[in-house]
């Protein structure tokens, strides 16, 4: 983006999704294996070793999909799975017509002549899975040249296989070892025969020694060093036995441990020698600067070549294309770091970077910060390495956040690739932005990359589009870049999903005019890197998909050379739109979808049939202001009709083939612009004019909408660093405030507040957090006020000690002398323990200039009015309402307060409750919803009612708890259990009847879930889903 000052270089819906069928694998957080076969592996005879490690893998079908724990590098990892991931093989379940004997091969390259002496083969070992598909009969062959096969060993009638198989061989010689499964177990679901193993080991000894260097080759800056490690047999081994040399140590040195130290600019080799084998030498080039990936215009490749097109000849195809970054992913049969590395390396060759996908990369969330350190240390310095994959559409990514640090920490100047799912999948817009700005701010603004999102607007039907929704997802995402300055970026569609008959499902496949239009929108929307979704035509993926730009076969479609060509059209304007921000963006034409039209006095007018996006940008280092054009009809071509305010007769196009400026002149003060169908135009205006947009007004509150900066947020269920600005003081079920997530005993926790430019002020309002339940229960007992104009220096102008505000104790308003600056730091000294641990929320900050005459702070009201009770009335309804979390999405039927509006069973218009999606990752996750009923009253009857909303009555019943309890308070603090189900396991719309023992005195009541069922889809992780809740009893 065109703020940014770092120097930087020049599915998605689909292919991201968690699989629903039965091989698809519990979501849940990845963890260290529980056994890794090369620290300790108790099957490994005396004198020998596991030929298998490092070894590259090949199989005859494969499931890509890493993160839920298959890969075919899984199959000699030394991982042997998890209680909940497998870490291995599996053959593939899509379009699956294997029978009982269809053969299944997984194959290991020893790398050098090697005698065998025997196998251990795993099966899965993920707890509720152990043994799943492990093969009835199967061999271990053995070949010279992985053409001829000499069986060594068989295994057959294998049944419930719980441990390792282990197969001793009498010294079998070859370079190739492959288990071959002849005859598969029957199916445990509707994915048909399959072949699954965990772990391949292969015991014996190499009589050939193939020495190479972990990096292909190095790219330093003077004084940069990086530590080569050589390998032997694909096995790590101590750089000291080897002797290393470099061919001009006045470029770079190398020590005898294989330290490269770059000394002057300049290029030459290292070479280490060892074993008695020839010299392994790799280039080292030393350079003047680094250039960051976001430096210049990106135009990516989503979905790259497969590893059998891993070829020159492809990588030709994406340089001549004009492609700058090949973005690898983790479902991709790209995922060792030997085709990562063969990848940057085709990538360099031509000028481009590539985006590493490393399994172990996968599971980021569990690893420390060391430790993805040092994952991207084994990839830095390398040519051709851009960056790296984090993760493809998580619904809530600040978890992230600590990880693209981590990243950024080893190599700054690397790509961590994060990208958000569209706005659609997010109940409104605010919770989509507020998402973003969250993620924005963990992963801290200066060293972010990129917001990037996808969203596939081409619908089924010939020239279909959802007009509405790409440009305001398109709009949302130009707002948070702007307003975090940091690039943005989005996916363009280049590729159709279709059903079994080969019709459009869900997303057509476009044709040149419309990918045309797609890029040259994103253009005037301000977006700095363009992704094709996608390059290369996944196969083998549990949706079929039309051709891309590059076929299966590795031929380029029809797409090829249209795309080809825009891309050069787009680079030539690059050097120019990389310094323009998109200021404003408006629609004119017959219709707007939901976005604004040209405001009066705008200095750009059109004529009333013209239909057009047009984007005024401005230079953020001249302040030289720009207008885009876009034609937004991308069936036909138009003559757009523009007109300037104050007289401007003359305007300079930048050429799209060169990016030159060219001059354009009005006539008779209009200028005529011949737009084709999709296509656009970038105009510069005169140098020296300056429209000036009008402003909004300051606001009496000065911190209104300002950027919130805290170390951790929870990022759901209305608690986001936005909130604090958003103007609600009190929470509400979609804008709860700021609950912090991370807590260090004895260090203070810190909210910083930028106004956006120097204000002059006195006096800072901290808001409580909480409703009926918990109000004010996590608000700080001491709060410290600094302020800065810089957002670096800082001084103390109050300190404070606090008290939770009620209804009786006023909300803290901290006043001291006049201060002028544009931060302001609210330090928290003292966490509230009032819950059982620190805690901190707060709902709402503001900041005032007060001369004396501004009103106190607002007061909660916490009255809720009582009701008459009769016979047979239902306590809970319409009472007020707490939720673990929630998605409040009225519009699909879900919000806290649908729980008990009284509306259950098939004619219900509303669903109910539903905990927070994409949250909850195991079944013993816990979710509760609480109701206050007042009284207090002695409960005796609970009833709790599924999802059965008539509009949603094919999924009735689903998301209701396995487990759970009923819970009562006096005082919606201490709890008492008077209830519990276990083993509800039935998925069903009848209504759950609790009648208690003896009826329980209360004020509040509880339902507490223990155990979740998985959401329907798998990605949306276990929920706990409620219809209504009904509370029967007396005045106590």
């Amino acid at each position: 983006m065109a703020l940014h000052t770092r120097t930087r270089r020049g599915l998605a819906v689909v292919l991201g999704a968690v699989l629903t069928f039965g091989l698809a694998v519990t979501p849940q957080p990845a963890h260290a294996a529980d056994i890794d076969i090369f620290d300790v592996d108790p099957n490994l005879p005396d004198g020998l070793v596991n030929l298998a490690e490092g070894k590259p893998a090949t199989s005859s079908s494969s499931y890509e999909m890493s993160n839920e724990g298959w890969a075919t590098s899984f199959i000699n990892d030394g991982r042997i799975g998890t209680a909940t991931l497998p870490y291995g093989w599996t053959t593939n379940p899509i379009g699956n017509t294997a029978t009982a004997t269809t053969p299944a091969w997984v194959q290991l390259d020893l790398l050098a002549p090697s005698t065998i002496n025997g196998v251990a083969v795993w099966p899965r070992l993920d707890a509720a899975n152990d043994g799943q598909n492990f093969p009835v009969d199967y061999q271990v062959q053995v070949s010279d040249d992985a053409s001829t096969w000499t069986t060594v060993a068989t295994s057959t009638g294998n049944t419930a296989v719980a441990g390792a198989q282990v197969l001793e061989i009498d010294a079998a010689e070859g370079r190739y070892v492959r288990a071959l499964a002849t005859r598969r177990a029957e199916p445990t679901g509707r994915d048909g025969y399959l072949v699954q193993l965990a772990e391949f080991a292969v015991y014996g000894t190499s009589s050939g020694v193939l020495v190479e260097l972990d990096k292909p080759a190095l790219e330093l800056l003077p004084g940069d060093t990086d530590q080569l490690t050589p390998s032997r047999n694909g096995v790590p081994t101590d750089p000291s036995a080897f002797t290393w040399t470099s061919a001009d140590p006045s470029v770079a040195g190398v020590d005898a441990a294989g330290l490269v130290t770059a000394v002057a600019l300049g290029s030459t080799t290292v070479s280490a020698t060892g074993d008695g084998g020839a010299p392994v030498t790799i280039p080292v080039t030393v350079i003047a600067e680094r250039v960051d990936t976001d430096a210049e215009f990106m135009i990516s490749a989503f979905w790259p070549p497969t590893a059998q097109h891993t070829t020159a000849q492809q990588y030709d195809y994406l340089a001549d294309a004009g492609i700058d970054y090949v973005q690898n992913v983790d479902s991709t049969d790209l995922q060792g770091r030997a085709i990562n590395m063969q990848m940057a390396t085709l990538a360099a060759e031509r000028g481009m970077l590539v985006g590493v996908s490393d399994p172990r990369l996968n599971e980021s969330l569990s690893l420390t910060d060391q430790e993805i350190r040092d994952i991207v240390a084994e990839y830095e310095n390398v040519p051709g390495v851009g960056g790296f994959y984090l993760r493809d559409e998580p619904y809530n990514a600040n978890a992230y956040g600590r990880v693209h640090q981590a990243v950024k920490d080893e190599a700054d100047w690397l790509y961590p690739y994060l990208n958000f799912l569209p706005m659609f999948a997010y109940p409104d817009r605010a919770t989509y932005q507020s998402q973003v700005d969250d993620f924005a701010e963990l992963a801290l603004t200066d060293e972010l990359d990129y917001l990037m999102y996808d969203r596939y607007p081409f619908g089924d039907a010939p020239d279909s589009l959802d007009y509405a929704s790409m440009l305001d997802n398109m709009d949302a995402m130009r707002v948070e870049g702007l307003e975090n300055d940091v690039p943005t970026g989005l996916y363009i569609q280049s590729i159709g999903r279709v059903d079994a008959n080969g019709n459009p499902a869900g997303f057509r496949r476009t044709n040149p005019a419309e990918v045309r239009y797609e890029v040259n929108a994103a253009l005037a929307y301000g977006y700095t890197q363009l992704s094709y979704f996608t390059w290369f035509t996944p196969t083998g993926r549990p949706e079929t998909f039309t051709d891309a730009i590059i076929a299966p076969d590795g031929t380029p479609t029809d797409l090829y050379q249209p795309v080809s060509e825009l891309n050069a059209e787009v680079h030539a304007l690059g050097p120019t739109l990389m310094s323009l921000d998109a200021a404003e963006v408006y629609l004119h034409g017959p219709d707007q979808f939901g976005q604004p039209s040209i405001p009066d006095g705008f200095i750009a007018r059109f004529a009333d049939d013209d239909n057009v996006i047009v984007s005024r940008m401005v230079d953020s280092e001249t302040g030289r202001q720009y207008l885009m054009v876009v034609n937004n009809d991308f069936t036909s071509e138009q003559q757009v009709e523009l007109r300037l305010r104050g007289g401007v007769r003359d305007l300079e196009v930048i050429s799209r083939e060169d990016g030159s400026s060219q001059p354009l002149f009005a006539r008779n003060g209009r200028f005529a612009l011949d737009l084709a169908a999709g296509d656009a135009v970038l105009l510069a205006l005169p140098d020296d004019l300056r429209y000036v947009a009008p402003g909004p007004a300051v606001p009496l509150n000065l911190a209104a909408n300002a950027d919130v900066t805290a170390a951790s947020s929870e990022g759901a269920n209305g608690w986001y660093m936005d909130k604090l600005t958003d103007g609600e003081r009190f929470s509400t079920p979609s804008s709860q405030g700021w609950r912090a997530t991370e807590i260090v005993e004895g260090e203070p926790s810190t909210l910083t507040l930028d106004l956006r430019t120097e204000r002059r002020f006195n006096r800072v309002d901290l808001y409580a957090a909480g409703g009926v339940f918990g109000y004010g229960l996590a608000f700080p007992e001491t709060a410290t006020i600094q302020v800065s104009t810089d957002g670096l220096a800082w001084r103390t102008v109050a300190q404070a000690a606090l008290e939770p505000p009620t209804a009786s104790v006023p909300v803290p308003s901290i006043t001291f002398r006049s201060v002028r600056a544009q931060y302001v730091r609210v330090v928290v000294d003292s966490h509230s323990t009032r819950t059982g641990a620190a805690a901190l929320e707060l709902a709402e900050i503001e900041v005032y200039s007060d001369d004396g005459s501004l009103p106190a702070p607002e007061a909660f009201d916490d009255t809720v009015e009582e009701t008459p009770w009769y016979e047979g009335k239902d306590l809970a309804q319409a009472r007020p309402v707490g939720v673990s979390s929630s998605t409040e999405a009225a519009q699909w039927g879900w919000a806290s307060t649908f729980v008990n509006d009284g509306q259950f069973g098939p004619t219900a218009t509303t669903n109910g409750w539903t905990s927070q999606v994409g949250t909850n990752t195991s079944p013993t996750d816990s979710e509760w919803v609480a109701v206050y009923l007042g009284g207090p009253y002695a409960v005796e009857q609970v009833v709790l009612h599924p999802r059965n909303a008539a509009t949603d009555q094919a999924n009735a019943g689903r998301g209701f708890p396995t487990d759970y309890r009923i819970e009562t308070s006096a005082d919606g603090v201490t709890w008492t259990v008077v209830a519990e189900v276990v083993d509800d396991v039935a998925v069903t719309a009848e209504p759950r009847t609790i009648t208690l023992e003896t009826p329980t005195t209360a004020a509040y009541l509880r339902v507490v879930g223990t155990e979740l069922k998985l959401a329907q889809p798998a990605a949306d992780g276990y929920l706990m889903q409620i219809g209504e809740v009904q509370v029967f009893g007396a005045p106590a």
